[in-house]
Parts: structure tokens; sequence; C-alpha cells
């Protein structure tokens, strides 16, 4: 179940980045993080989550940023 979501959020942010990024706007890993631990919040997805820098940066080369 936890596998699934990690999935979950990921898709959930890759989603939200997509959108900001459609309107021009550039994330730092930051506000990445920030998007990350609020979704994982609104959904009740992975209880303690932090999204922790490692996490993110897989999130980033995982979606092809750099």
């Amino acid at each position: 179940l936890r596998v699934l979501n990690f999935k979950r959020l990921s898709a959930l942010l890759r989603e939200k980045v997509m959108e900001a990024t459609e309107q021009g706007l550039t994330l730092s890993y930051a506000i990445v993080r920030h998007m990350a631990v609020r979704l994982n919040r609104e959904h009740r997805l992975n209880e303690d989550f932090r999204a922790s820098k490692s996490w993110i940066a897989k999130f980033v080369l995982e979606c092809g940023g750099d």
C-alpha cells in the first residue's frame, strides 16, 4: 500500500508541476517539496512523509528535470 501511495503522490505532483510550468512558472526544489507535502497531506497518502531532498531529486529526475 505504501508503494502505491508514493506512486499516487508522484502522479498528483507531476500533474501539478506540469500545470505550473505550462503557466510559465519556474519551480525550485523548495516549491516542489512544499507542493509534495501539501498534496500528501490533502490526500492522506503517506504518514510522516517529509519529502526529503533525495525524494525530490528522484522525482525531478524521473520527470526529466535537471
